[in-house]
């Protein structure tokens, strides 16, 4: 059975998971784009380190902010539809 206060909660949920990934979106930019200006090394979890080794910044940027548009729509959605009914 589901609990009705979670399906309440769910758009909004979302809606604040996708706004937090736009956010590290930009902290991650911000972070890369120090570290290349201040051309040392930095400890970096290794999915991270990974995919700017195979893309620089913008593809780390890109999937994190892209991941969080995909969350965002889903709120969105999910609110539209709770107003309808």
């Amino acid at each position: 059975m589901s609990d009705d206060k979670d399906d309440e909660s769910s758009p909004t949920t979302n809606l604040l998971a996708g706004l937090g990934l736009f956010a590290f979106a930009g902290f991650l930019y911000w972070y890369f784009n120090d570290m290349e200006q201040s051309g040392g090394r930095r400890r970096m979890n290794a999915i991270l380190a990974l995919l700017y080794n195979i893309g620089g910044k913008w593809l780390v940027v890109g999937l994190v902010a892209g991941i969080g548009l995909i969350v965002l729509v889903m709120g969105l959605k999910g609110l539209m539809s709770k107003s309808k009914t």
